[in-house]
């Protein structure tokens, strides 16, 4: 199974960049401009980001547990079904459901969803 499977996808990337998540990960998207988006090492990501027009943390599920970790959120519920994965988050008795194709994709959504809705900080993420 190709490593584009087990991380989060470049949109996915972009936005938990653009909440300021530290860019703390064992792989990276890099773009060339006129490319698509390729998933590279963290060690080959330093030597080549002089000439690369974008580069952004391609986190998988296991680092994105790292930091959910640190939002003690009430212990979402996470489960896989037949196509997929979800999550269950609560904030004041609402509950929503987050759904996503891979374990990692769910994650990525559910440390967004923490993020927008105030129950975690970034800067809790980078200690």
């Amino acid at each position: 199974m190709p490593i584009t499977n087990h991380v989060t996808n470049p949109e996915l990337s972009r936005r938990l960049r653009e909440l300021k998540v530290p860019q703390k990960s064992n792989y990276f998207w890099c773009q060339q401009e006129g490319q698509n988006p390729a998933v590279i090492p963290k060690a080959r990501a330093k030597r080549i980001l002089s000439w690369h027009k974008e580069i952004v943390s391609a986190y998988l599920a296991s680092e994105l547990g790292e930091f959910l970790k640190k939002a003690d959120a009430n212990s979402p519920y996470t489960s896989s079904t037949w196509s997929g994965w979800e999550v269950r988050v609560d904030k004041d008795g609402e509950k929503e459901y987050l759904w996503g194709a891979t374990e990692t994709e769910c994650r990525a959504k559910q440390l967004i969803w923490l993020i927008e809705n105030h129950l975690i900080s970034v800067e809790e993420l980078g200690k």
